[in-house]
């Protein structure tokens, strides 16, 4: 790839984020090292089949889609109503339903979901420990709760290593560089702090997108007069 290509994608990254974020998204979720990444997390939650999934920052609902496919009963939300009116028009199902709302204020008063969900949101909210008290609190108990984040082993060097490794190009390549360029980076221990201090249990971690990005997950535990 010439530097003018480059030069010319990066470009076009830039200004489809900044303009269209849902369809940038939606762009984005097409690509391969994308999807396997977000395959990989699921493959290690390991949810029951059937599960009723929220998924918060859905954006325009490619990665809830995937998991009606895979079976799953799916919630999706996010505070973009252009992102929600895409996912509404392109991916609900009987099995699916998108809507706007603020993942620090989720509309829900009891717990109504077995698992839940927030891909590259935690790092990105204004409050964090916020974010993980509302997902816990509207979580079924021995649910699962899971964030996934980029780390700071994702930074320019490692993103061009895993272009150069896996022959990305065009938007691919420009869109994991702008992310590793542009994103907040959460340490681990952090958020298993957060997750702890949520009082969360069986707290796991895990790396994904050759340890660019990780996941923490955790059980919600069972009301002390349920033990």
């Amino acid at each position: 790839m010439t530097t003018l290509s480059r030069l010319g994608w990066r470009v076009y990254s830039r200004v489809r984020l900044a303009l269209h974020p849902h369809a940038f998204f939606n762009q984005l979720y097409r690509l391969d090292w994308y999807q396997t990444m977000l395959g990989d997390w699921l493959t290690w939650l390991d949810p029951p089949t059937g599960s009723h999934v929220l998924e918060l920052g859905c954006s325009s609902g490619g990665f809830s889609a995937s998991l009606g496919q895979r079976g799953y009963r799916v919630t999706g939300m996010d505070r973009s109503t252009r992102a929600i009116q895409y996912a509404q028009q392109h991916h609900a199902t009987a099995h699916s339903a998108y809507l706007v709302g603020d993942a620090l204020q989720l509309p829900w008063q009891t717990p109504s979901f077995t698992v839940t969900l927030a891909a590259s949101l935690l790092n990105v909210v204004d409050a964090p420990q916020n974010l993980v008290s509302e997902m816990a609190r509207v979580t079924t108990a021995d649910g699962i709760v899971s964030c996934l984040f980029p780390t700071p082993a994702m930074h320019n060097v490692t993103a061009e290593q895993f272009i150069q490794a896996h022959g990305l190009s065009g938007f691919s390549a420009n869109a994991l560089s702008l992310w590793a360029s542009a994103a907040n980076k959460l340490e681990v221990t952090e958020i298993t702090s957060l997750f702890q201090l949520t009082g969360l249990s069986n707290i796991h971690t895990a790396r994904f997108l050759d340890g660019m990005v990780a996941g923490v997950c955790a059980s919600v535990p069972a009301p002390s007069f349920m033990r």
